[in-house]
């Protein structure tokens, strides 16, 4: 039985960041669920099937990691990408899939936990080679530092004036 689905493709992003994108006309619901659990039990189980035995190439990874994102499984699409750049150490395309899905998941719930795995890839895949993806990553990694560091002093502002109102209503007393 078809799936009818009515849309757009859209290109969006620049150089190596270009993606077509395909935007549904609103109220599909039902199509695209139905696509989805097409596309999931289907595409998805062989590429898994075809990753457990071997994680090359690279794009097959890719296609993999962009699935699982695709279908709200971002912490498989990490954990995917890890174990291809345990295998694949001297990969640039790896560590730069890698290190974006880190500085993704960084800026996320993982937050500050992530940051010194994420530290070690940039470092490990500047080694690789001159990356773009790479140097991009770094400045979003440094962005998210600044914030932490921002945060934090704040959050000490805001302690040394609760400790100097205790003290001051110690002494008023």
């Amino acid at each position: 039985k078809p799936i009818l689905l009515a849309g757009t493709v859209e290109l969006r992003g620049e150089g190596a960041d270009a993606a077509a994108v395909v935007v549904f006309d609103p109220d599909q619901a039902a199509g695209l669920a139905k696509l989805r659990k097409h596309l999931e039990g289907s595409l998805v189980a062989k590429l898994e099937e075809s990753l457990s035995r071997s994680l090359r190439p690279p794009e097959r990874v890719f296609d993999l990691a962009a699935w699982y994102s695709e279908v709200g499984r971002e912490g498989d699409a990490l954990a995917l990408c890890r174990k291809a750049w345990q295998a694949n150490p001297a990969s640039l395309p790896i560590a730069e899939a890698l290190a974006r899905r880190l500085v993704d998941a960084a800026q996320g719930d993982g937050g500050p936990a992530l940051l010194p795995e994420l530290a070690l890839v940039l470092e490990q895949g500047a080694a690789l080679g001159k990356s773009r993806a790479l140097d991009d990553v770094g400045r979003r990694a440094a962005g998210i530092h600044r914030a932490l560091e921002q945060a934090r002093r704040e959050e000490q502002e805001r302690a040394a004036e609760a400790q100097r109102k205790v003290q001051e209503e110690k002494i008023a007393r």
